[in-house]
């Protein structure tokens, strides 16, 4: 066969895949080692081989296809969108025959979500898995993203020891807008369902009645996933109760999140994490060193969010989570719970103390300001306090302000 022409590109440090004899068929190369790996369908060849700086994949494909995957996820990796990490592209033409290969770095510990399908079977594992799914194509169609082609064998599952996360291949079909369109959006959704029905179908224990379920339960928390993201909430100095209910409504669905970079305007500057069960008790406890409930730490751990954007803003820096923790359990929580510790030595400070802060977030709403944690306290004990108590509550209000007085901006 007479080589007619050929271009190769590469990013660097992994100049060696240049070197590969790229004029001959990749199946009669010699001296490379192939590696077996589990992937979905495909309808292009897919090569594993080792090099030595990683596992790379070698996807056949056309010329033009090549090129364009290439930089459809050098983009899509720019937007902050989990997809997989390209590497080069090859084009070649042979005599009358066109090809192209692109090249990517082979994703480690994460399955085609086709080969979990046993595990969509387990609750936890099914709802955990289809959150992450979920965000992620409710995140790439608020960026202006249409992806054409969400098939289960077009999804990557990445499980981390706190969270689950869904990750983009095959971006063949991938375009790019300003803003995306509710048909391209609803198209996109009619393929995953699609995808979703042809692989339940074939399971012998196929359930028509769960599958139109799972297809509800999926569609429904997209709505009410991509409702709550797509919302603009301008901060202030006095309604970060605005942060603290979009962090709730997502908690409600089953997500979390880590802000990139704080601003006046919170827009879709987060992308939303599916988290392991439990993951909040974990992490309230390695970051304070105590152990609290599940119910607990999901509002200690909303709470550490919260102020960690306070500090930030006081402070005009990106204060990092676990910093925040350490001085939010040191300057608010031990003294509010010595506090009422002394006062009410037969029931449980954290308690109090957590009933107070949604107290404070109810009456925020409400007044359309943070009304502060004194003032809460004041009209939860004028709401569900004993009236035997009403100069023990005088003495704590006494104590509360002089214990946050420095440590708040508002008060």
């Amino acid at each position: 066969m007479k080589l007619l022409n050929i271009k190769i590109f590469v990013e660097q440090r992994w100049e060696e895949l240049e070197n590969l004899c790229w004029t001959e068929k990749i199946e009669q190369w010699q001296n490379v080692r192939f590696l077996n790996r589990r992937k979905g369908e495909s309808r292009h060849k897919l090569f594993f081989i080792r090099t030595g700086k990683g596992d790379v994949v070698v996807k056949r494909t056309s010329e033009e296809l090549a090129e364009r995957e290439f930089y459809s996820y050098k983009k899509i990796i720019s937007m902050g969108i989990p997809t997989i990490f390209p590497i080069g592209f090859i084009k070649k033409e042979m005599d009358n025959e066109k090809e192209g290969y692109f090249l990517s770095l082979y994703e480690k510990s994460a399955l085609p979500e086709s080969h979990l399908i046993r595990m969509l079977k387990n609750k936890t594992y099914r709802d955990l898995i289809w959150n992450a799914v979920v965000a992620l194509l409710v995140v790439i169609h608020l960026k202006g993203i249409f992806w054409g082609d969400p098939s289960l064998d077009n999804i990557l599952i990445k499980f981390y020891k706190k969270r689950v996360e869904a990750l983009l291949i095959d971006a063949e079909t991938v375009s790019f807008y300003e803003s995306l369109s509710k048909e391209k959006e609803m198209e996109d959704l009619k393929r995953l369902f699609e995808s979703l029905f042809a692989y339940s179908y074939a399971d012998e224990e196929f359930d028509e009645k769960f599958f139109e379920k799972r297809k509800n339960y999926i569609e429904n928390r997209y709505n009410k996933l991509k409702q709550i993201l797509s919302e603009t909430i301008q901060l202030g100095a006095t309604n970060h109760f605005k942060l603290v209910k979009r962090i709730d409504n997502l908690f409600t669905l089953g997500y979390t999140f880590n802000p990139e970079r704080f601003s006046s305007t919170l827009q879709v500057r987060f992308y939303p994490i599916a988290p392991r069960k439990g993951w909040f008790v974990t992490f309230v406890e390695e970051m304070v060193g105590e152990e609290f409930t599940p119910e607990q730490s999901r509002k200690i751990f909303r709470e550490i969010l919260m102020h960690q954007y306070e500090m930030s803003s006081m402070e005009n820096r990106v204060v990092k989570l676990k910093e925040a923790a350490k001085d939010w359990y040191k300057n608010y929580f031990a003294k509010a719970k010595n506090i009422f510790k002394a006062y009410f030595p037969d029931k449980s400070p954290v308690k109090i103390y957590l009933e107070i802060l949604d107290h404070k977030w109810f009456l925020s709403e409400q007044a359309g300001k943070d009304v502060g944690i004194v003032e809460a306290a004041r009209s939860y004990s004028k709401k569900f306090g004993k009236k035997e108590y009403s100069s023990v509550w005088t003495n704590i209000f006494t104590l509360l302000s002089a214990a946050f007085s420095k440590k708040t901006k508002d008060e």
